[in-house]
């Protein structure tokens, strides 16, 4: 199989064909299980956090991707020795990119997974597919006069969001991690300034000071509540006014990443559908 460039495939439809057309020969070399291609290769989409975003921000056009959180593409599970979250510990079981909504049924398994194959198959084929998806949707926010924002790491943990900052910037790259480098690197301002992560607080006793110092550095950390999300019967549970002696907003209103308060802590309502026990305190 030919390595392609970027700037060899003049379309996204001859690019797309030639996926299909070596689709066998990518998975192979992915080494995850193995799943078809759709008829409608996409890998941006949209959530219902996104659509939520959309409401309040009239003005603010966002996309995700879904790879296959952790261990979830790859047949032996975490015995694989491989990894899209290298940082993910207590948040693996009730991950809400396999466990919620519409994220836990099969046809978005197969999506997250078709995607994730890709990805560690021929990472050249995947970056072009994503840099024209990347510029359809530019297009469109600068026809309608909208501001795109784009979260890459929708379950995973790659750090690809900074890198394709770097070549579009008129876009803003958000995401969460639980990357501490990562965190604390953005926070500083060490990034592309069209780049914006959230520090994902993982449970543990390390994750504490880890946190206080992304939150004073003026980064933002997400820390997950045990209170009861919103439904169409009812408003989302309360959630405290400070955690760790940091002001807490609702996280849940919306996924805009780049407007969050600065050292502030992003509080978020446990939604997995499974799994409750396993839930980050």
């Amino acid at each position: 199989m030919q390595t392609h460039v970027y700037t060899s495939w003049p379309t996204k439809a001859a690019l797309v064909r030639y996926i299909h057309d070596h689709w066998t020969t990518i998975v192979a070399k992915a080494q995850t299980y193995t799943v078809p291609l759709p008829g409608s290769v996409k890998l941006l989409g949209s959530s219902r956090k996104i659509e939520k975003t959309r409401e309040l921000f009239g003005d603010v056009l966002s996309s995700i991707l879904y790879l296959a959180p952790a261990y979830e593409a790859f047949p032996k599970g975490a015995k694989d020795g491989r990894t899209l979250c290298p940082f993910a510990t207590t948040c693996i079981s009730p991950c809400l990119a396999q466990n919620s909504g519409q994220l836990a049924f099969d046809h978005a398994r197969l999506a997250r997974c078709w995607k994730t194959a890709l990805f560690l198959g021929s990472r050249g084929l995947f970056v072009a597919l994503l840099r024209f998806e990347i510029e359809a949707l530019i297009r469109k926010a600068k026809a309608a006069g909208d501001t795109l924002t784009i979260r890459l790491d929708g379950g995973s943990d790659t750090g690809l969001g900074a890198k394709m900052a770097g070549l579009y910037p008129v876009v803003l790259f958000e995401d969460y991690t639980k990357d501490y480098r990562r965190a604390s690197r953005n926070a500083a301002g060490g990034d592309a300034s069209n780049y914006r992560v959230c520090y994902s607080f993982d449970g543990t006793e390390a994750g504490y000071r880890r946190s206080k110092n992304v939150l004073q550095a003026g980064g933002t950390v997400s820390v997950v509540f045990d209170s009861l999300p919103a439904r169409a019967t009812r408003p989302g549970g309360p959630l405290p006014t400070t955690w760790q002696g940091f002001p807490v907003f609702d996280g849940d209103k919306h996924d805009h990443l780049s407007i969050d308060p600065r050292g502030q802590v992003r509080g978020l309502r446990f939604k997995a559908a499974r799994d409750r026990q396993a839930k980050i305190e």
